[in-house]
């Protein structure tokens, strides 16, 4: 009879829990706040507009950051990279994590040492 006594059902608390429980879950227990990227990424297509607003238009960096809605930064860094290799962007050099072991590591060994490569297997006798 005490333990029911305890139960709380409200809209908030949908199963019967126990009021120090449900408590303790709603209002205590710190909530993680969601991810957010470090960078955003812009395509090419935007970079490829500050570059023809700086140079066409001749408009300055903060202009184009106002009128593309981007950070300075972001404007600045394109402009610098356009002067530098004449692209908007640099190509990636390398797609994904790089392997842990090369390949020619990984190959497998029998007990008696010699390479798996180099191994065949005792012909079947029946």
């Amino acid at each position: 009879m005490v333990h029911e006594l305890n139960m709380v059902k409200t809209s908030s608390n949908p199963v019967n829990l126990p009021y120090a429980t449900w408590f303790f879950l709603t209002t205590i227990m710190p909530r993680k706040n969601p991810l957010v990227p470090k960078r955003r990424h812009y395509s090419r297509d935007l970079k490829r507009r500050v570059i023809y607003q700086a140079e066409v238009l001749g408009q300055t960096s903060t202009e184009i950051s106002i009128n593309l809605d981007i950070p300075l930064r972001v404007v600045q860094r394109v402009k610098h990279i356009w002067n530098e290799i004449g692209e908007v962007c640099r190509d990636r050099t390398a797609m994904g994590r790089a392997p842990l072991m090369r390949p020619e590591h990984c190959e497998v060994s029998t007990c008696t040492g010699i390479p798996q490569s180099q191994f065949s297997p005792p012909p079947l006798t029946f």
